[in-house]
């Protein structure tokens, strides 16, 4: 089998209907039965507006960027990506 791999990013702290983001992400992909998906936490990151997003010690809710990725089919790609 050939596969892709499809990376989604946003902010640790974004939500959807009072979920946040990447769990969205992954209980939608489980949903539609894909094998497995992983979150990785950035430790510092600046975007567009050139501010700086990093975690520090003592804060209790960072805004960090998240990385979700997939390794599925193109098939299953272009089905996330249609709901997405």
């Amino acid at each position: 089998m050939k596969g892709v791999s499809l990376t989604f990013y946003c902010q640790e702290l974004r939500k959807h209907k009072n979920t946040v983001l990447y769990e969205c992400f992954l209980s939608v992909a489980k949903s539609m039965g894909i094998a497995g998906g992983s979150v990785f936490k950035g430790i510092a990151s600046f975007g567009r507006h050139k501010v700086l997003h990093k975690e520090h010690f003592f804060e209790l809710a960072s805004n960090v960027p998240v990385q979700v990725l997939f390794i599925v089919s193109e098939d299953e790609a272009k089905k996330i990506i249609k709901l997405v």
